[in-house]
């Protein structure tokens, strides 16, 4: 599952797939892009799976510069706010 949070908003949104691969990845990403108005730009908090890695993704989502792609660190998954989202979820209804 590939999700998103609209931090404007709060809405989740998720793309689920049989598998989880670099081909999938761009596919989650189509709607958020169309969803964006084009002269906004969208900052994408990614964890780090290597679906997100590719050298094919990397080159896509910086050109054009639509996307931007703050780091987070390996060991600071509470910064990104959709893992948090399902940490909570896990915790209080699973």
């Amino acid at each position: 599952m590939f999700a998103a949070l609209n931090l404007q908003s709060g809405a989740i949104g998720g793309h689920l797939r049989r598998q989880h691969r670099t081909q999938e990845f761009p596919h989650f990403l189509e709607p958020r892009d169309a969803a964006v108005p084009a002269d906004l730009g969208v900052h994408l908090m990614l964890d780090h799976d290597a679906t997100h890695k590719a050298p094919p993704i990397q080159r896509g989502l910086v050109k054009p510069p639509r996307f931007a792609l703050p780091l987070t660190p390996t060991s600071a998954s509470g910064l990104n706010v959709v893992e948090r989202w399902f940490g909570e979820l896990t915790t209080k209804k699973l």
